[in-house]
């Protein structure tokens, strides 16, 4: 990632949890070691056109995105599961949640 490059989180959040970089590297830690299996949670009940496992794989990922500062994940995760809890849930579609899978990817990558 070059220094002109946003990063695609922002750690504000967690550092206002704590000033204790022991605190930050520990979060951060489960963030990595969480997330993948969400992201394969998410791109598996896709592929099963699973609904419960969608709206289980996204709330998870939301509450990640929540911590890591993915705002605009976040939000889209939300409206996401808004479309999901509506009477027509397949309007969601695959581009959509493919995109919230390759944010996250981007972030571990990052």
């Amino acid at each position: 990632m070059s220094a002109s490059t946003t990063p695609p989180y922002d750690l504000s959040y967690l550092k206002s949890l704590s000033e204790d970089p022991d605190f930050l590297e520990n979060m951060i830690r489960i963030y990595l070691k969480a997330t993948p299996e969400l992201v394969a949670a998410l791109r598996m009940a896709i592929a099963d056109k699973d609904a419960d496992g969608l709206a289980k794989a996204l709330h998870k990922l939301k509450s990640a995105a929540a911590a890591i500062g993915m705002d605009g994940t976040r939000t889209e995760i939300e409206m996401v599961e808004m479309q999901l809890k509506s009477a027509n849930p397949s309007s969601v579609g695959d581009e959509k949640l493919h995109s919230i899978a390759i944010a996250f990817d981007n972030t571990l990558e990052a």
